[in-house]
């Protein structure tokens, strides 16, 4: 097989799989996040992060290595829907809530 056509095979049939960061922001920050496609952070909810002094240095924190690296940071929130959702919105993070909170074993 050329090595055209494996690559053509490779970007069109394969399965991606995505290698996701949740939670060791310092060491996302000091060592993995050239090896993972995204960072999750789980209870982004407001009235846990909106104004805690260390989820806000975290914050700023995956700015700055998201910027560095073009790694997405993903929230998902479980209480105040609407102010989490703006929160994560004003730091450019994808926002998903979950009203059930960390019971990932049903579909919503």
């Amino acid at each position: 097989m050329s090595s055209r056509l494996l690559a053509w095979y490779s970007r069109t049939n394969c399965i991606r799989i995505f290698t996701v960061g949740i939670w060791g922001f310092q060491t996302l920050a000091d060592f993995t996040a050239p090896y993972i496609d995204f960072v999750m952070w789980e209870n982004f909810s407001y009235d846990i992060v909106g104004e805690d002094e260390w989820s806000l240095k975290m914050i700023q924190q995956l700015v700055q290595t998201r910027e560095k690296f073009g790694k997405q940071v993903m929230t998902i929130g479980f209480n105040d829907e609407q102010k989490s959702h703006a929160l994560a919105e004003k730091y450019h993070f994808k926002f998903f809530y979950s009203p059930a909170g960390s019971y990932y074993n049903t579909w919503q």
